[in-house]
């Protein structure tokens, strides 16, 4: 499989999983901690799929949303662990392919994703097109 999956997330735990797990099962993966960064990322690399924390350190998420759509509607899957970013991004939902809570403790954090997003992914209720 050659398809290029982009993580943006600060939570390093996070986004070490989702790298390891995807790469196990034969996605390329590009990351990156902050917003500005994963827009540059995009417009170079085209990936796929993003895989997007709102809570980033330089911008808010929500923007590089809103910057993405401008060119492209490739699938965006937004992993957020607090209730006000998903209430944050109610108006747009519509703009996402898929939303992944996350409970506070890591464990569960873990838990959340590989539930969801890969279960999803991998059996095709995702698919990248």
């Amino acid at each position: 499989m050659n398809d290029l999956i982009m993580i943006v997330e600060d939570d390093p735990y996070i986004s070490h999983f989702l790298q390891m797990s995807f790469e196990q099962e034969g996605y390329r993966i590009l990351m990156t901690t902050k917003g500005q960064e994963a827009l540059s990322l995009f417009y170079s690399h085209q990936p796929d799929i993003v895989i997007l924390d709102l809570g980033l350190p330089d911008i808010d998420g929500l923007e590089v949303i809103q910057e993405i759509r401008k060119i492209s509607s490739k699938p965006i899957i937004v992993v957020s662990a607090r209730l006000e970013e998903q209430e944050k991004i109610g108006e747009y939902f519509a703009n996402l392919d898929h939303l992944i809570t996350l409970h506070q403790r890591k464990c569960d954090k873990y838990s959340s994703i590989k539930k969801g997003m890969m279960s999803d992914l991998l059996t095709g209720k995702i698919r990248l097109v």
